[in-house]
């Protein structure tokens, strides 16, 4: 429920950063293709903990998802929340994100810096709002999971 909450607030943003990698962004029906989840992929530097390969297969996954249509392994608007949930699973897993409804929000704040950044902002028509706003508490996430996290390390420690 979180998740699908925040996914409904930062929609607008989510829009932009669909249609700035769009195959074809004038289309009647935009859509992301192969090179576009690249170039995402590399403007927000996520190759260093996906690989490109893995990150095609997410790709071929989220335009397979029985929600959206698929025509010839293009990834539609309505399939691109499936997509981002795949990656922040992908990037967040493990020790660095023990807390799975953290993950999304993380993603978000990683592509949030980025995306304000002098050179990416202009894209997006930032001036000094974030792209994808962040409750109050879901800006915390970093915290609470870094928490979890440590206590975790400590209990090994102790058992260990």
């Amino acid at each position: 429920p979180e998740v699908r909450r925040l996914l409904e607030d930062c929609n607008a943003g989510l829009q932009k950063l669909f249609l700035c990698y769009a195959a074809e962004p004038t289309a009647r029906r935009s859509y992301w293709n192969s090179d576009s989840v690249t170039r995402f992929a590399v403007d927000f530097d996520f190759l260093g903990e996906v690989s490109n390969l893995p990150l095609q297969r997410m790709f071929q996954d989220a335009c397979q998802n029985p929600n959206s249509v698929r025509a010839d392994d293009k990834l539609f608007v309505e399939a691109f929340p499936l997509f981002l949930l795949m990656l922040a699973n992908k990037t967040h897993a493990g020790q660095a994100c023990p807390v799975e409804q953290d993950r999304v929000p993380l993603l978000f704040q990683r592509i949030n810096a980025i995306a304000c950044t002098s050179t990416q902002a202009p894209r997006f028509g930032l001036a000094k709002e974030p792209l994808l706003p962040l409750s109050k508490d879901a800006s915390h996430v970093t915290r609470r999971s870094s928490l979890v996290s440590s206590m975790g390390e400590e209990s090994r420690r102790e058992t260990g």
